[in-house]
């Protein structure tokens, strides 16, 4: 999948608020049924880091004039549509499961930052979301593979997150799902920070990913935690026995991060 650039109608039903506007930013164009997001202060196609805002109503094609020139009309969250969802399944139906966004046309199951929930199963890579990204409580997500790391050198390795959590925002927990053991070493724990804090967001650090399961922990209790003075990039970072480079390359974890903001169009 890929960012959307051709228009996309939608079958909508609207919950809450039918619709809003936002100014769109110079030289863009969100195309109909693309997911917009909102970056300092103008809406554009949707790209991990911006605040989410909905699917485009209609087609805004702004890419001729300045910054502001015209408005997106979209979709106000709460709605429900039917959309393209690889790898549904009936089961995700059941468990209400939690849908991310990682461009202006792809959701996904796993990966990226949350903006709904799973309804109803239609047919292979096809569901009812109800979309909702008015929450206070953000969840940004991401796949992590050996292969995707940066090998240390030594006994840890390392994964940074594509999206920053905003200034002002105050981090809550986090939880690995386990999909494909770090086996290879004698072990391999887990921690959330950032670059120079590995366990800036970790008040556990014995978490273990050596084998499938799920394990998590809340932000320490400190006042580095209080609210963050800075956006930070989450660090994950995963920790062997004696070499990051013996763990096997189908290692696979699924991290999803909660934080609280005050305003998720600030």
């Amino acid at each position: 999948m890929a960012a959307l650039t051709k228009e996309r109608p939608m079958r909508v039903d609207v919950i809450g608020q039918v619709w809003d506007e936002q100014p769109c930013a110079a030289a863009t164009k969100i195309v109909e049924g693309a997911m917009g997001g909102l970056y300092l202060g103008y809406a554009r196609p949707y790209q991990l880091g911006d605040a989410w805002l909905g699917h485009a109503m209609v087609t805004c094609d702004n890419t001729l004039g300045a910054a502001g020139g015209k408005l997106l009309r979209y979709y106000r969250p709460r709605y429900r549509a039917q959309v393209l969802l690889p790898n549904a399944a009936i089961t995700d139906a059941v468990r209400g499961a939690p849908v991310f966004a990682q461009d202006s046309g792809t959701l996904s199951l796993r990966a990226g930052f949350k903006c709904g929930q799973f309804i109803r199963y239609v047919r292979s890579g096809v569901a009812i979301v109800e979309f909702d990204g008015s929450s206070d409580i953000c969840t940004i997500a991401a796949t992590i593979t050996k292969a995707a790391m940066t090998d240390g050198g030594g006994t840890s390795g390392y994964y940074d997150f594509g999206m920053a959590i905003p200034q002002g925002a105050r981090f809550l927990d986090w939880l690995a799902v386990t999909k494909s053991a770090g086996t290879g070493d004698t072990s391999a724990t887990i921690q959330v920070g950032e670059s120079g804090n590995v366990d800036r967001f970790s008040a556990v650090a014995t978490n273990s990913v050596f084998a499938t399961g799920v394990v998590g922990t809340i932000a320490p209790g400190s006042s580095d935690n209080a609210v963050l003075t800075a956006a930070s990039t989450p660090r994950v970072t995963v920790t062997t026995g004696s070499d990051f480079g013996l763990i096997a390359s189908g290692f696979e974890v699924d991290v999803f991060l909660n934080y609280h903001v005050g305003s998720r169009l600030s």
